[in-house]
């Protein structure tokens, strides 16, 4: 029997209150892109770690140049990578972008308000000010500034950071362990010609990619729906962090998970959920293991997974932020939805000519449509009193990554 139904965010809730963040390890620089950082990086100096030259042109003290037309003999050129001689009074230097500001000088004069003259003399045809077309030690980044937080993932444009303060060596979540048990007497591999009644496993790739992006590892497996099958690989399966089953969640026959699953002494939380589609998803503890029953369903099964499985991945790796935030968007078409559940309403959102962000379902919402799931970049959300919603009504949107 299942249990009395609860609220999405009461389930959500639930389910986050019993995972937590796992261990952690050492990665480099160059192998760390998706991983999440656990310990902040602060950096020891500036960027850019000198003064330097914003433009081609010519470096001076502005106070040599007072007037439009002042001109100024050439001391020396500057080059890339070497140190530069302190500039004379009452002279410049050619520099290159990038170059370290002369000693001295307060102010570089581009190349193209400048005019050449006789024996390596420069006439300026702007008056400078201190500080014009110079990039200060520190611009980006200063010493002791945060260069990363704490539960953020590394990107590459976050490693170039890294990279500019010498940060190589990363403390990073360990990608959690998934066991991700696909349950189903008519599944067959995706490779192979089904025969009479027998389908293609398509929960199998989806939820381990699923898995992957969110930044866990999945050791995928596939089990028939036979007490004995079933007992046996939850039993024989290798130490996870989280166990997610797809299948079997349901009140048929054929839904033997959570009755297996309570043989083996797991604690059940919460079976159904008021929610539309994923009506049977299930979360308890097994061996202090958080284990999450999505539905059979392609569709049910990647709409919870996105709502609950990769929260709490999130939640493990330690991420700053856990769940999804949420955008506001009007409803361009609208749609039918019952009083007492919250839907999860494929959508295609975009934003329009008056900057406007829109949404609108992407097609059929049956939970056996996969098409609806491929085609749409967000869910939109509908709380449990809604009903109907209309075109040009606000509706919340969570994006889909």
């Amino acid at each position: 029997m299942m249990q009395p139904r609860i609220s999405f965010q009461t389930a959500r809730s639930m389910l986050l209150d019993h995972v937590s963040p796992i261990h952690t390890e050492s990665v480099d620089l160059m192998n760390a892109r998706g991983r999440t950082v656990r310990e902040s990086v602060v950096s020891a100096g500036h960027v850019p770690p000198f003064d330097n030259a914003a433009m081609d042109g010519y470096a001076l003290r502005a106070a040599d140049a007072p007037t439009v037309g002042a001109v100024l003999p050439v001391a020396f050129a500057t080059a890339g990578g070497q140190s530069v001689p302190p500039l004379p009074e009452g002279a410049c230097a050619r520099i290159t972008t990038g170059h370290p500001l002369p000693p001295g000088a307060d102010a570089v004069v581009r190349k193209e308000r400048t005019q050449r003259r006789p024996e390596q003399h420069i006439r300026f045809d702007v008056v400078p000010s201190p500080g014009q077309n110079v990039r200060p030690a520190g611009e980006d980044i200063a010493a002791g500034d945060v260069v990363m937080e704490a539960g953020r993932v590394v990107s590459p444009a976050a490693a170039s950071l890294l990279a500019s303060v010498g940060h190589t060596q990363l403390t990073v979540a360990v990608r959690p362990r998934v066991l991700l048990l696909i349950t189903g007497s008519e599944l067959v591999d995706a490779t192979a010609l089904p025969s009479a009644g027998q389908i293609r496993d398509s929960n199998g790739p989806a939820l381990a990619l699923r898995v992957d992006a969110a930044g866990g590892r999945a050791h995928a497996r596939r089990a028939p729906d036979d007490t004995a099958a079933l007992h046996d690989a939850l039993a024989s399966a290798p130490p996870a962090d989280l166990m997610l089953i797809s299948g079997g969640m349901s009140v048929g026959d054929d839904d033997l998970v959570l009755h297996v699953l309570d043989q083996m002494g797991m604690e059940l939380l919460f079976h159904g959920v008021k929610q539309r589609p994923g009506k049977p998803v299930a979360f308890g503890v097994l061996d202090d293991r958080p284990v999450l029953g999505l539905p059979g369903n392609p569709v049910a099964a990647a709409v919870c997974f996105e709502v609950y499985a990769r929260p709490a991945l999130a939640a493990m790796l330690g991420r700053s932020t856990v769940l999804p935030a949420l955008d506001t968007a009007v409803l361009d078409a609208g749609y039918r939805a019952k009083a007492g559940y919250h839907y999860f309403t494929r959508g295609r959102a975009w934003v329009d000519d008056a900057a406007q962000l829109r949404v609108r379902p992407t097609g059929p919402q049956g939970s056996g449509i996969a098409s609806s799931m491929r085609d749409a970049n967000c869910l939109i959300h509908l709380d449990e009193d809604g009903t109907d919603p209309a075109p040009g009504q606000h509706v919340s949107i969570q994006w889909l990554r």
